[in-house]
């Protein structure tokens, strides 16, 4: 295995495959799958997004978890925009499914993005309905991601996406009284394909703003970070030293149980020519830098994949998982593999690969 990694023995392999469980979800090539209590039962429940090769339409479907601790596939929707019908195999792969609470009356909501769809969802009582278009743009090759950018308690919305005209788009839309408005102060590069991910870096109380993907033209693979100062304002912060990523995925997490946020990124490297992963430790506070080869993982990467850290095995600390494509064609324009990985925390900023 790669630098300061260990393998365990199969023995304390802590997961097994769940086959009753598995047969009760959609199957269907999904790009997203989410978790939360959307009817209010205090269990949680599963909604997925993707794309239906049968039916050649994208969809949505909501799975219900139940108190014995099974799963009901409650509802599947399809829809499909005939003037995106030409990208639609590619749009059910890239976009996703994002929860939150935006209008505060205690049920999640979600944003729907790709398909050239961008839609806001509501939720009333465990039953959703279309409410807002967020943009007429037809986004696809789309992430989006909510953060209260301005801290008034109402979420907004961060938007990168690809429009159907070829149009390159990011965008901040902000939460006035329910509903979304372009910020047209907020200014970004053109870059997409990639991903963004909300996180306060720099432990000043604000949600700050890391994005990557490609340029205009292709010629690079890049991140970008913005720092939130003042509050509501987000300014490039050209300090930080990162590797430029396509089709990548971030995530903060706190990895040396220090008090701030770390990073874990994963994605296809244009110097590369490959899919890697990159760890950063915060250290000074607000700053990014290369975590040592011990504490890197070295055999592992993915494009349109995801990345969480939580503590599976209860010691107090941040274990991670990686997921999505692991071996892509040259560009990443094309996948050939999918995988995930599951590594645990040592608790001396050093992974071993579990399974």
């Amino acid at each position: 295995v790669g630098t300061g990694l260990s393998l365990l023995p199969a023995q304390d392999d802590p997961f097994v495959l769940d086959s009753a469980l598995s047969a009760a979800l959609p199957n269907y090539i999904s790009n997203s799958i989410q978790v939360g209590d959307f009817n209010g039962d205090g269990i949680n429940d599963i909604i997925f997004s993707g794309y239906n090769y049968t039916e050649e339409e994208s969809f949505y479907s909501l799975v219900y978890g139940n108190t014995d601790g099974s799963l009901t596939n409650h509802s599947t929707t399809f829809f499909i925009d005939d003037s995106v019908t030409d990208h639609v195999s590619e749009l059910g792969g890239i976009g996703g499914i994002d929860l939150i609470d935006f209008n505060r009356d205690g049920f999640l909501d979600f944003h729907l993005n790709g398909s050239g769809s961008s839609r806001l969802y509501r939720n009333s009582s465990g039953q959703f309905e279309e409410s807002i278009n967020v943009t007429e743009n037809l986004p696809y090759q789309s992430n989006s991601r909510w953060g209260d950018v301005n801290m008034d308690g109402a979420p907004d919305l961060f938007m990168m996406y690809l429009s159907q005209d070829q149009k390159i788009y990011n965008q901040i839309f902000i939460n006035e009284n329910n509903t979304l408005e372009e910020d047209p102060t907020a200014i970004f590069p053109d870059i997409y394909n990639g991903t963004s991910s909300w996180g306060d870096y720099d432990n000043d109380g604000d949600p700050d703003l890391i994005m990557c993907g490609q340029n205009a033209d292709e010629s690079a693979s890049v991140t970008r970070f913005y720092q939130n100062e003042p509050t509501g304002r987000l300014i490039e912060d050209t300090n930080q030293d990162l590797i430029g990523l396509k089709a990548g995925s971030f995530r903060f997490a706190d990895l040396d149980a220090d008090g701030d946020r770390d990073l874990i990124m994963s994605g296809w490297n244009k110097i590369d020519d490959y899919v890697i992963t990159r760890i950063y430790k915060n250290e000074p506070l607000g700053t990014y830098s290369l975590a040592p080869d011990t504490s890197q993982i070295t055999d592992f990467g993915t494009a349109y994949g995801s990345i969480d850290a939580v503590d599976f095995d209860g010691d107090g600390d941040k274990d991670i998982l990686i997921s999505g494509a692991n071996v892509v064609s040259s560009y990443a324009n094309d996948i050939y593999g999918l995988k995930g990985k599951i590594y645990e925390n040592n608790g001396d900023f050093t992974f071993s690969l579990i399974k």
